[in-house]
């Protein structure tokens, strides 16, 4: 578990890296002229076009057809391609979470039982209930209007540097109680952690431990591979929250740590940090 949030010195190594937000991917489908859409489809539904007695399925299809129109605007996606093939592309491509696209295949479905078997209002063969209608809320506006990782987890970080003392660093994680360091290592940005810490100790375990003339390079050869992730600013909580997912069959997450920078590069200057342990408190 870390530390507070606003420390000056924070988490980090060099590891997966984020998926930049501009970055095309050269098998993605060629770029269409956007598709005009109704202007009440340009803006997310919210409580005050809701009136007290308004009926579910109004409300449901609304955000159905804004749903719909939002991604074509964000895949520039060509009309052939139904409402699962606009889901599917956009998960390919990191606009849909990848944990939603089961719900928005039931949202679907309910949504053509509304549209297509009611030959009279209120008369179709299902209706929304109260939470199945405050969960497509919820899938909507995570997908049309997401929390990003800056700057709901800004933080002051200086990277130690490789070169300077263990014991420096050492000193600092147990005073504020942190697991983890951002290191600068020749150039890049790196983790130091209590975990590489135990590898290098158990390395010497039969001889003299120089802890005092150790730099902190010299224990980040010890550092697992892979423990964090960078993301670029414009990443979303649910991609962070992707990177903790724990590996089947694996008691830890296969992440420990996100660094965030201008784009997701280990050569930027850090912007903020976020743990498994972030993302909880800030769910609470």
């Amino acid at each position: 578990m870390t530390g507070p949030r606003d420390e000056e010195r924070h988490e980090g190594q060099r590891g997966a890296t984020g998926r930049d937000a501009n970055a095309r991917d050269a098998n993605e489908p060629p770029e269409l002229e956007r598709d005009s859409v109704d202007a009440d489809q340009e803006r997310l539904p919210d409580e005050a076009d809701r009136p007290a007695d308004a009926d579910p399925s109004v409300e449901f299809n609304a955000l159905f057809n804004y749903l719909d129109a939002h991604l074509r605007r964000e895949l520039r996606i060509e009309r052939r391609y139904d409402f699962m093939d606009l889901v599917n592309e956009g998960a390919r491509r990191g606009i849909v979470p990848a944990g939603m696209v089961n719900e928005l295949r039931d949202c679907k479905a309910l949504r053509n039982l509304l549209v297509h078997t009611a030959r009279h209002p209120h008369d179709a063969l299902a209706q929304p209930s109260d939470y199945g209608l405050e969960r497509f809320r919820e899938i909507v506006a995570a997908i049309a209007d997401p929390v990003r990782v800056f700057p709901t987890f800004r933080r002051k970080i200086r990277p130690f540097g490789a070169d300077e003392p263990l014991t420096r660093a050492l000193r600092f994680m147990a005073e504020h109680e942190f697991s983890q360091v951002v290191v600068r290592d020749d150039g890049r940005l790196a983790v130091l952690s209590s975990e590489g810490v135990t590898r290098w100790l158990a390395a010497l375990a039969d001889d003299t431990i120089p802890v005092a003339s150790t730099t902190i390079g010299d224990v980040l050869e010890f550092e697992p591979e892979g423990t964090f992730a960078l993301l670029p600013r414009s990443a979303t909580i649910d991609e962070a929250r992707d990177f903790f997912d724990r590996a089947p069959g694996l008691p830890q997450p296969r992440v420990h740590a996100v660094i965030i920078t201008e784009h997701g590069r280990d050569t930027e200057q850090p912007l903020g940090f976020a743990t498994p342990w972030d993302l909880v408190s800030d769910e609470q």
